[in-house]
């Protein structure tokens, strides 16, 4: 019985966390925000995929192009299935001047969501 409370006032602790970095990472604080959700980063308590894609934010927020890529690909490797992800790993592509593994990130973001139409303008620019 002891063992489960202290699992729900863990996976409390860790979901407050983990919404404190979305709101730092919403307000500009990218470096708070890294250090919350690298604190949580193997928490069997949140949401791998969206843990992955918001510390890639937190570093591409910092021009930590190259880590928030990789937090990138941990995503998707989570959940393959979220266009947005895709999109965003476009987007990291392009500032690195990796055009054609952007292509290929945008044109997968397309396959999944393909009546969003700023995604083929974001595939023009490529």
């Amino acid at each position: 019985m002891f063992a489960k409370i202290k699992s729900f006032i863990q996976k409390f602790k860790d979901n407050k966390s983990f919404r404190d970095a979305s709101k730092k990472i919403d307000e500009g604080y990218f470096k708070e925000a890294e250090k919350i959700l690298i604190e949580i980063k193997d928490s069997p308590y949140v949401e791998k995929e969206m843990l992955f894609f918001n510390l890639a934010g937190a570093l591409i927020g910092q021009d930590k192009l190259k880590e928030g890529e990789k937090y990138l690909h941990k995503a998707v490797e989570v959940e393959a299935e979220q266009d947005y992800i895709w999109a965003t790993l476009a987007e990291v592509n392009v500032l690195q001047r990796k055009w054609d593994e952007a292509e290929k990130a945008i044109n997968k973001a397309i396959e999944l969501e393909p009546d969003k139409s700023f995604y083929e303008i974001k595939k023009e620019v490529i």
